[in-house]
């Protein structure tokens, strides 16, 4: 795995995580953790800037040990879950990365905490399913569908949610998305979109796909998701639809 995702770098480039994978080493950091294409992501996300990679895997590490992401329990996430608000689709994209769809508009819940622990949960999980080792795949795609979104989005409440996740996404779980397509965005979502986007660096910018319209413009989610993997509610051939009682019985069976 190693010369694998070592292979392809730049001379200097292969300095700078060997600068980076001695202080992981003199810290004694988690290993289990800072793997090599661990510290890559770190690398990347700071434009190869050995310093600020370290300064920024070291506030992961903390935030790791402090949040715990591994150890969150189905019981606190559940009632999350029962809304089908997110979920990990069971298929790829036509990249191979995992698909998380998320569904706005099915977001009941108030409890701010649970909210953004179930996100991280999510994550985690669609993580967990990737085999960067066979197919070098490490980003997920996103499925956002605003429909049945109302003002409430642009509430201080979900105002808040979301700046929560983005800190944690873009300072804890660096280069992991791959592509965000933001499907049917109501008009309250410009007034939101303004709050959040200057908080968002460039090239996440460049990842997000507007989609205006869920029947018209299928094609667009298609250009990425294969119709056969897709949800027919997307315009896709799949039958699989979310369901929380499977959710929860593959869960509940399985060891965490």
């Amino acid at each position: 795995d190693t010369s694998d995702c070592l292979a392809g770098l730049t001379e200097e480039q292969l300095q700078c995580f060997e600068q980076l994978r001695k202080k992981v080493t003199e810290d004694a950091s988690n290993d289990e953790f800072c793997t090599d294409r661990c510290l890559l992501r770190y690398l990347r996300a700071r434009q190869w800037n050995v310093e600020q990679a370290w300064t920024m895997l070291q506030g992961t590490l903390q935030w790791r040990k402090e949040y715990q992401p591994e150890a969150i329990t189905i019981e606190e996430i559940e009632e999350e879950a029962a809304t089908g608000k997110m979920y990990i689709s069971p298929y790829q994209d036509k990249s191979q990365r995992p698909i998380v769809v998320m569904r706005p508009g099915l977001d009941t819940t108030k409890d701010r905490v649970a909210k953004v622990k179930y996100l991280v949960w999510i994550v985690e999980n669609a993580i967990k399913t990737m085999k960067p080792e066979e197919n070098g795949v490490e980003k997920i795609t996103l499925l956002i569908d605003f429909t049945g979104v109302g003002m409430s989005l642009a509430g201080v409440d979900n105002t808040k949610v979301s700046l929560e996740v983005l800190n944690i996404l873009q300072n804890h779980y660096p280069e992991r998305l791959g592509k965000a397509l933001m499907v049917s965005p109501p008009w309250i979502f410009s007034a939101f979109w303004k709050v959040i986007k200057p908080l968002l660096d460039p090239v996440t910018q460049e990842k997000l796909v507007f989609v205006k319209d869920k029947k018209k413009d299928a094609a667009v989610v298609k250009d990425c998701i294969a119709e056969e993997n897709l949800e027919q509610d997307f315009g896709g051939t799949s039958s699989w639809s979310y369901n929380f009682a499977d959710w929860k019985a593959q869960h509940t069976t399985q060891p965490q």
